[in-house]
């Protein structure tokens, strides 16, 4: 099964660089601070046709949004001077799509300032702080190019734990577009944490958000990496692009329930096609990994360790995205979750229907289907909703029967609410069925590693979510949150569907009530606030607490970040 697929990624990347006349822009990362920006000005009326509901969008794409926010502030006084000064900054992020006005963007607080103060002056390289945003970057008539280093150093403490947690990252994040045709991107970074050892199992690392970490040998450390790259290609309204990167899908605030960034990121070709200024249509395939691992021993080696021929593990999902109406836009999705086997050549065809398509190969696959809106026609306001199908049976709706597995959520978010500026407060329900994301083959459950591809809260649960973000200059942020949280846990002899890791089993009872079993209530809060004195270096503090039936914590965190 390893030797199916190498050669297709091998040949997809292939067709890549061949076809590299055809090739787009790099993507921006989901958890880019611009998207929050481009979102409230989406609220406010200033742009259109802003699809954040399958986001990685590419570079260029947020530029188009940008420059329409350009527009229309010269005829629109709805710009706050925080939003005023925040659109300068992302427009000299985006630098090489050579803005008229480049050379007049607000550069105060910018890295050539330093630069030109005198500092570093024993570094004598040509393209280093040359624009207020990059730290290495330059370009020409056919290309452009960008590096930034990769910085954090932070603590933890949480009184679960004896000793105060750190971690120190460092790495690189590189761009490139040649000729406005080819865009590649990379970003690698490194990270070393200690304090929670002798480290023996990955449930020690304090947020385990990665893939692998190790050793894990029993040292007061260990290691954890991830990288991000990609090519883009692009040929009229379509857009081919494969690389590692997260995905979301859906328009919730506070979470997602189909595909987030609760995981990391994960291999993956992509396609996009624009259809016209109503709609867009996306489809990806990519490679999970399993844990624990699943697989056969081949042999076990000289030195005595076993050689674990891995179950291969992948994930397909298609999504058509259509705006009705200038204030209206919903999504239609469908994905599917297999393995123990190589890839099936239904679920690449991005315009097969999964539903039936899994039926083909022995209903043994794991098929999701998700809807969701959002809706500005009130401005300032943002509605939005998300429905998430994981099994039905259309004879048994409107009772307690198991295999109704489904989960919703609605929010709002209100911008600049009752004249205060620079102000977004927000509420958001999300609640999800017994054994929602169970299923009966481990391979198959919407997992990467050890986190869920989708909404992090437990199958039969109801959460609520208060929060709220201020900015009153530019480069400081305050954010707080609250969340309420009812789950149904399993009581020790019976199973109601409150574990994700525990699907419903022969003898299980069929008819199993919302929030049946032990009924957990927990309470958890957090707030935090960011100082940025220079581009993309950023200062903060935040804390929290959990209280409830579960048990009681608080922690705090504080450190910096560079490009992080």
């Amino acid at each position: 099964m390893l030797m199916i697929r190498r050669p297709i990624l091998t040949a997809v990347y292939a067709i890549l660089f061949v076809f590299e006349a055809l090739a787009q822009t790099p993507i921006v990362p989901v958890d880019h601070p611009v998207y929050p920006f481009l979102a409230r000005m989406e609220a406010k009326g200033l742009i259109s046709g802003y699809f954040d509901a399958a986001l990685p969008l590419d570079r260029g794409q947020v530029c188009g949004f940008l420059y329409q926010v350009s527009e229309k502030r010269q005829r629109d006084d709805q710009l706050t001077s925080v939003d005023q000064r925040q659109l300068s900054y992302f427009r000299q992020e985006f630098w090489e799509y050579h803005w008229n006005d480049r050379t007049s963007a607000d550069s105060s607080l910018g890295w050539t300032r330093i630069k030109r103060m005198g500092f570093f002056e024993w570094v004598h390289v040509g393209n280093f702080w040359e624009q207020s945003y990059d730290w290495f970057s330059g370009d020409g008539d056919s290309y452009s190019w960008a590096a930034n280093p990769i910085l954090r150093y932070d603590f933890v403490s949480d009184n679960r734990y004896d000793k105060i947690i750190q971690r120190r990252t460092s790495g690189i994040d590189f761009r490139a577009i040649w000729n406005d045709k080819v865009g590649i991107f990379f970003r690698f970074h490194d990270t070393k944490e200690w304090g929670n050892g002798p480290y023996r199992s990955r449930s020690q690392v304090y947020d385990d958000r990665y893939g692998y970490i190790g050793p894990l040998l029993g040292d007061d450390f260990t290691y954890y990496d991830r990288t991000d790259y990609g090519i883009h290609l692009r040929w009229g309204r379509f857009r081919l692009e494969g690389g590692k990167w997260q995905n979301l899908w859906g328009t919730g605030h506070w979470g997602h329930f189909l595909l987030s960034d609760e995981a990391t990121s994960y291999d993956q070709v992509r396609l996009k096609v624009d259809i016209g200024s109503w709609g867009q249509f996306t489809a990806l395939t990519g490679a999970l990994r399993q844990y624990p691992p699943l697989g056969d021993t081949l042999y076990i080696s000289a030195a005595g360790d076993p050689r674990l021929a891995e179950t291969q593990k992948f994930v397909s999902a298609h999504r058509i995205d259509v705006r009705p109406s200038r204030v209206l836009q919903m999504g239609f999705s469908e994905m599917v979750i297999y393995g123990d086997r190589g890839l099936e050549l239904g679920y690449l065809l991005p315009l097969n229907l999964y539903f039936s398509a899994q039926h083909h190969y022995g209903d043994q696959d794991n098929m999701l289907m998700g809807a969701d809106f959002k809706y500005t026609g009130i401005r300032g306001v943002r509605w939005y909703g998300e429905l998430l199908i994981d099994d039905l049976t259309i004879a048994k709706l409107g009772t307690a029967y198991y295999g109704n597995k489904w989960a919703g959520l609605l929010g709002a978010w209100w911008i600049d609410p009752i004249g205060a500026p620079n102000l977004s407060v927000g509420l958001e329900f999300a609640a999800a069925r017994p054994y929602v994301g169970t299923h009966r083959f481990v391979v198959d459950m919407p997992t990467h590693w050890t986190r869920p591809l989708g909404h992090p809260a437990p199958p039969n649960s109801l959460t609520w979510t208060v929060g709220g973000d201020y900015q009153p200059i530019r480069s400081l942020s305050i954010s707080l949150r609250y969340d309420y949280q009812k789950h149904g846990a399993n009581p020790d002899s019976l199973n109601v569907g409150g574990d994700a890791n525990l699907p419903y089993r022969p003898g299980d009872p069929e008819m199993v009530a919302f929030l049946a079993g032990n009924v957990q209530t927990s309470q958890s809060w957090s707030g935090a606030a960011g100082w940025e004195p220079l581009p993309r270096l950023r200062l903060e503090v935040s804390g929290g607490g959990t209280s409830g039936d579960t048990g009681d914590y608080n922690w705090m965190r504080a450190g910096f970040y560079l490009n992080f």
